[in-house]
């Protein structure tokens, strides 16, 4: 018998507490996009011919955005994409921006904006002699006999694209590095361990928000550890936070201190609007140890003013992507990619200073093998683990993109096991065979 790791499905569940409605994701592993109901049936889904690259939303006209994972690869950086499609309720395609060549293309994220262009993310690649050129260090280069050099240098840079293709607005970190404070430094290294996050993919920014009250669009850089906005005007970075030493004005960690770094490694920082911004901080690389945490901050103050993690850094964790989201009643959704681990935090409940109580939990059924009841040692290898997720996100009974859709019929993932976590862990054991 495989030893257990983990049940699938819907774990927690508070009705009345918990932001009612449906959840969807896309299965790293998977071509195909669920639709999930509270109790974790499928009530639609979407086939596609390609694999996420790395997630989808549900637009308010009822169809996916998603990101499409083109081939061949070009890079080895992990979050490579290629393809942004918008794709109805039934599935076809109804609009495509390709951005997948040799030197650049599309990777981790993109936005639907409110003028109904969509700002698309973007990798560079520059040569080594161009770098150098720019002001790279040569300690910060690989040697010139290593593959990593042929490879080049990997800047992000940013795309406004309208419904019918064209690039309107772009903005590139490149034409933007300098020593200043409002500029990013082509020397900041997270480590020299990490070759590849380190030394070839510069900044890997993993998110891009849009903040059109301010003119500014808003960044998530995983290897500098901080949010960041940016001056759609000047291209300027206009605030910044997370980790005061990638821009030479705080000390970094070391050993067991953190030093004056409060991120480690985050992803999808959100733009709630009033000065506030939602982030997943993975907790990578922290000195004190693994803990991935979701956090709030007000951008006026400088300050976290609300977060929350497990009581044990090893019951939610993930080192790389994953996601957030404010609902609608104010909890919070939260998305650990790694083992595709979903839970809605009540930040009203909960024992005092833990930042909230979990009111809805949900661990990914789809496997690399296939829908599974438990995660096993041989379900659950790999990295990221089979199951992995992006991101997740909610919508409401009332959201507009759902209005009219049929949403009754309750597939279950493993049709052949007893319903819900509360059943015997030997009959969902059976169920794995």
């Amino acid at each position: 018998m495989e030893s257990c790791i983990l049940p699938t499905g819907t774990l927690r569940y508070s009705p009345g507490r918990a932001c009612d409605g449906y959840t969807l994701f896309s299965p790293m592993r998977q071509k195909q996009t669920f639709l999930i109901d509270m109790e974790g049936y499928i009530v639609h889904q979407w086939a596609h011919d390609t694999t996420p690259g790395l997630y989808s939303v549900l637009l308010e006209n009822g169809n996916l955005l998603r990101g499409a994972l083109c081939e061949p690869k070009y890079t080895d950086h992990g979050g490579e994409g290629g393809a942004v499609q918008e794709i109805d309720w039934d599935g076809n395609i109804v609009w495509e921006y390709r951005h997948h060549r040799p030197e650049s293309c599309q990777h981790h994220a993109f936005k639907r904006m409110s003028n109904g262009n969509t700002l698309i993310l973007c990798w560079r690649r520059y040569s080594w002699e161009e770098a150098r050129e720019r002001g790279r260090l040569e300690q910060w280069m690989p040697a010139p006999d290593l593959p990593e050099y042929q490879e080049g240098l990997w800047v992000n840079f940013v795309e406004e694209v309208t419904p019918a293709g064209s690039v309107v607005w772009s903005w590139n970190m490149w034409d933007h590095a300098g020593g200043a404070p409002d500029c990013f430094d082509l020397n900041y290294v997270v480590s020299n361990q990490h070759y590849k996050q380190g030394l070839l993919d510069w900044a890997h920014v993993n998110n891009v928000d849009d903040v059109p009250e301010h003119g500014e669009i808003l960044l998530c850089s995983r290897t500098f550890s901080e949010f960041m906005f940016v001056s759609r005007k000047t291209g300027r970075i206009t605030y910044r936070f997370g980790n005061p030493a990638a821009s030479g004005r705080g000390q970094g960690p070391s050993f067991i201190d953190p030093g004056d770094q409060q991120l480690f490694g985050p992803h999808c920082a959100t733009w709630l609007g009033d000065g506030k911004v939602l982030v997943f901080d993975n907790g990578w690389m922290h000195p004190l140890g693994n803990r991935s945490r979701m956090l709030i901050v007000d951008r006026s103050s400088d300050s976290i003013i609300w977060q929350w993690h497990a009581g044990t850094g090893n019951s939610f964790y993930s080192a790389i992507q994953s996601g957030v989201q404010l609902l609608p009643n104010g909890n919070v959704l939260a998305c650990a990619t790694e083992h595709g681990h979903f839970v809605e935090v009540d930040p009203s409940g909960g024992p005092n200073g833990s930042g909230g109580e979990i009111v809805w939990e949900f661990v990914n059924p789809m496997t690399k093998q296939g829908p599974r009841a438990i995660l096993t040692e041989a379900t659950n290898t790999g990295s990221p683990a089979t199951n992995a997720v992006h991101r997740a996100h909610r919508y409401v009974r009332d959201y507009p993109g759902l209005a009219g859709r049929q949403l009754t019929r309750k597939t279950p993932f493993v049709p052949q096991c007893p319903e819900g976590p509360w059943k015997a862990w030997g009959e969902l054991i059976g169920c794995n065979s």
